[in-house]
């Protein structure tokens, strides 16, 4: 069975997915709402991004030293509070605030909310008994918190609905606002259930019985460790890339509207649980030769690109339907391998890393992860500046 303080967790983790997946459908168009011209909306919708995932990166680095001055439990509920302090900026962007730069803020302060995902980690590696039920857990805990991408894609689509469109004086709730309404609820409730069933557990991984480790021994490193992180490096890019480039081709490009938009997060939200699931099940068939997975994973990603490329530059030059499904099958395909790739380099890594260190390295994959993911939009309106938007992938 699942114990309280790992669904407690695992329910946050939810939140999180949750809030990153909302505004997916509507946020470009809030953006443009906000702004003069596409060309003002699309480098502040790249912004956007990268300024999330670089809150993401910077605390994720500080949790680990956070947890060991607090503690594990009081760094979870900071990290809440200013996401949910984020969600209230961006529903106010358009009034009073009246400005696009409230939902780079407000994204930003979300992205240190998204930190949690390393630090939960460790939670859980400290918490585990053994390699086999650390292994089960983490397993557990990403397929609760990519489930989360379901519901949220289906309340993105509602929440679209033109007609649940009201005034409250100035104050409008609509697409652009309704998702924020809607995840500052679940962000309350995650914060109480943490509040009540976080234990506190203590953050040092080498008992005092032992001499400190020397400075130099911070990290542990290897061929290995390198590779996996710069593969992890390479997800956050290619996620972030394909998350800039999904709405700019479908909204603008083929001119699909958010409720026509909406059910293309539905469709990676199900392959992306599905990818888990099937990770978990190669995990227990191949054993330790568990690895062989990840190349033919990042094969796909290759292959798919070149659907993605096709798609993104046929606006108006394919016959009508096949740009769109060939850009589609591109995205749903590689996020499917993405998702496979992510979820057994986690497991792999977590095996590969002696216990002392684990602490330390699990929020360095986070890390690396969200680097690329700060990376992708801002090398991604360079390309689409130089040589337009197919020069992305």
């Amino acid at each position: 069975g699942m114990r309280a303080d790992i669904l407690a967790l695992a329910f946050m983790g939810f939140c999180v997915v949750y809030d990153l997946t909302v505004y997916s459908a509507s946020i470009l168009l809030y953006i443009q709402s906000l702004v003069a011209s596409e060309d003002q909306a699309s480098f502040i919708f790249s912004i956007v991004i990268s300024t999330s995932a670089l809150m993401q990166v910077t605390f994720s680095a500080a949790c680990g030293y956070l947890a060991r001055i607090f503690s594990m439990k009081g760094v979870f509920i900071a990290l809440q509070l200013s996401g949910t302090l984020g969600i209230m900026i961006y529903a106010f962007s358009e009034w009073p605030l009246g400005t696009a730069w409230g939902i780079v803020i407000g994204r930003g302060l979300f992205g240190v909310t998204a930190a949690s995902f390393g630090l939960a980690l460790s939670y859980i590696s400290t918490v585990a008994e053994d390699k086999t039920e650390r292994a089960a857990l983490i397993a557990n805990f990403r397929g609760a918190t990519i489930l989360a991408a379901i519901p949220s894609s289906i309340m993105s689509l509602i929440l679209a609905l033109p007609v649940l469109e009201f005034n409250i004086g100035s104050y409008q709730f609509n697409a652009y606002t309704y998702p924020a309404w809607s995840s500052l609820c679940l962000q309350i409730i995650s914060v109480t259930v943490n509040i009540m069933f976080l234990r506190n557990v203590e953050a040092s991984s080498s008992k005092p019985s032992q001499p400190s480790l020397e400075p130099t021994k911070h990290i542990y490193v290897s061929t290995g460790v390198l590779l996996i992180l710069s593969i992890f490096f390479f997800n956050g890019y290619f996620l972030s890339a394909l998350t800039y480039a999904l709405p700019i081709v479908m909204l603008e490009g083929y001119g699909w509207s958010i409720v026509q938009y909406a059910p293309v997060w539905f469709g990676v939200s199900v392959v992306g649980l599905l990818s888990v699931l099937l990770t978990k099940y190669l995990a227990k068939r191949l054993g330790q030769f568990f690895y062989i997975i990840i190349v033919p994973g990042l094969g796909v990603m290759a292959i798919m690109t070149v659907f993605l490329c096709i798609g993104s530059v046929g606006t108006g030059k394919l016959p009508t339907g096949l740009g769109e499904a060939m850009f589609l099958i591109g995205a749903e395909t590689s996020f499917a391998a993405f998702q496979v790739i992510q979820t057994g380099l986690s497991s792999i890594f977590s095996q590969i890393i002696p216990p002392v260190f684990i602490i330390r390295m699990m929020p360095l994959t986070s890390g690396m992860f969200a680097l690329g993911k700060i990376c992708g939009p801002l090398v991604c309106e360079i390309q689409v500046a130089i040589a337009g938007i197919g020069c992305i992938f």
